[in-house]
């Protein structure tokens, strides 16, 4: 049986948690650099803020301050300088890249493995010094609080009664109004909605200065509090999944630059991480076995002729599978004779034995039935070829064609469709016919062809 095959691959268990190992540490990988970038920008204004803090402590002493302080802070800032240095260098020297392919060996999933855990360490202990960077600032200068904001918002008054109290009641009670008014319009978790809500209604039942007061001091406070550290702690998820979706998006396209659109929640960017997860894990298996086919095809005595002009899109053979990318090789079979192979998304890979012709066209009959009798020859190689993948951890998990020999399967291949990679010289398929070498190359895409005489 060597008419047209078709059959679907997959990759063998061990294979497959390669390839997850492998795309986990990548991803990590590149994750960690998406956060460092970002983390070394922040760096860059915190050394600003450094500078100018040190430059304060500098005026102080100067004028009667102590010099504690200033030494401080200058040995701070060259720390932090040094520091951010070394830490860009480094980086600059483990930036990871995107795979082009995957090996199916341990050793490359310790690779992987361990550049991730590098610039795991990295990014922590940039943190670390952002971290400390951070404290140094705040011993150095006043940092505004919920509290201290809250009393921007209210006058100073007095208790004792007295005229204008009224006035200032219903302006006090419209402020926080529009404050609490303000965060329920922040798409917090319902519980703090309803708190605020909650809030908002004992406001309006407020009759007095001191009891606004005491109201916004202890109720108000404590749930605002407690909805700027849920904000801070969503922001913080949100970046850290920003950047994981990022190294994915790199992954998928191949591109470390390339353009994405950017989901807005967090739960929109995990629902994308999650398909593009699987996208990534199916789009590598597939490569593997595509190249792996390739490679099987060379060991097994077959030179590549050269492949598809274009990788085009739409459904596999016209039988509704999912559409995606295709890809097709051609390999030099026998004199005038080829296999053609595509490769789908999916993991299904149809072969073909056809005549190579200047363009593509039906046989003749004469034609027809000489490529039929080459069929019949490649009924067993395609056996081989099949074990051979197996060796390689790639299996075959469903056959959907398995013609046998004929002439009504014949076809003729056209080169014109294929940029051609063969140095060495192809002939057209003639039945019963041999080549003569030609000066001019009949398609212009590279080889070197034949014209056609009968043997004497």
């Amino acid at each position: 049986m060597s008419g047209p095959k078709s059959a679907t691959y997959g990759l063998t268990g061990e294979a497959r948690r390669r390839v997850e190992k492998q795309l986990q540490y990548e991803s990590e990988a590149l994750k960690c650099a998406a956060k460092i970038s970002q983390l070394c920008r922040k760096a860059a204004r915190i050394g600003t803020e450094l500078n100018r803090e040190s430059a304060k402590a500098g005026l102080k002493a100067k004028y009667g301050g102590t010099t504690a302080d200033k030494e401080k802070a200058e040995n701070f800032r060259a720390f932090f300088d040094e520091e951010v240095l070394s830490i860009r260098k480094t980086f600059s020297d483990s930036r990871p890249v995107v795979s082009g392919r995957y090996e199916m060996t341990d050793e490359a999933v310790n690779q992987k493995r361990m550049a991730a855990e590098r610039l795991q360490l990295l990014c922590s202990r940039l943190e670390k010094l952002l971290e400390d960077a951070g404290e140094q600032l705040d011993q150095t200068k006043d940092t505004e609080t919920k509290e201290k904001m809250m009393e921007k918002i209210r006058t100073r008054i007095s208790f004792e009664g007295g005229e204008g109290e009224q006035e200032m009641l219903i302006s006090q009670k419209r402020a926080c109004a529009s404050l609490l008014t303000g965060y329920l319009q922040m798409k917090l978790p319902e519980t703090l909605n309803e708190r605020l809500r909650s809030a908002l209604n004992r406001l309006r039942r407020i009759s007095d200065l001191r009891s606004l007061q005491t109201f916004e001091t202890v109720t108000v406070g404590e749930v605002l509090r407690e909805a700027d550290q849920w904000r801070e702690e969503r922001k913080k998820e949100y970046d850290e999944l920003m950047c994981r979706y990022q190294a994915l998006c790199q992954m998928y396209t191949g591109d470390m630059e390339a353009s994405i659109s950017v989901p807005d929640t967090v739960e929109a960017l995990r629902e994308e991480i999650q398909t593009k997860k699987m996208e990534i894990q199916r789009q590598k298996e597939q490569e593997y076995i595509a190249e792996c086919a390739d490679a099987v095809m060379e060991e097994m005595g077959y030179q590549m002729i050269g492949t598809g002009k274009t990788v085009h899109q739409g459904s596999f053979a016209g039988n509704g599978e999912r559409p995606g990318r295709y890809r097709n090789a051609l390999y030099k079979f026998g004199t005038g004779t080829a296999v053609h192979i595509t490769y789908a998304p999916d993991g299904k890979i149809a072969m073909e034995l056809g005549g190579i012709a200047e363009t593509s066209r039906i046989p003749d009959r004469n034609e027809a039935e000489e490529l039929a009798e080459e069929m019949k020859v490649f009924c067993s190689e395609y056996t081989v070829f099949e074990r051979k993948m197996l060796e390689r951890g790639i299996i075959v998990r469903e056959h959907f064609r398995h013609d046998p020999p004929s002439s009504e399967c014949a076809k003729m291949i056209g080169i014109d469709e294929y940029e051609i990679t063969l140095a060495e010289p192809v002939a057209y398929f003639r039945p019963g016919r041999t080549g003569e070498e030609i000066e001019a190359d009949p398609t212009g895409y590279g080889g070197t062809f034949y014209t056609e005489r009968e043997i004497e």
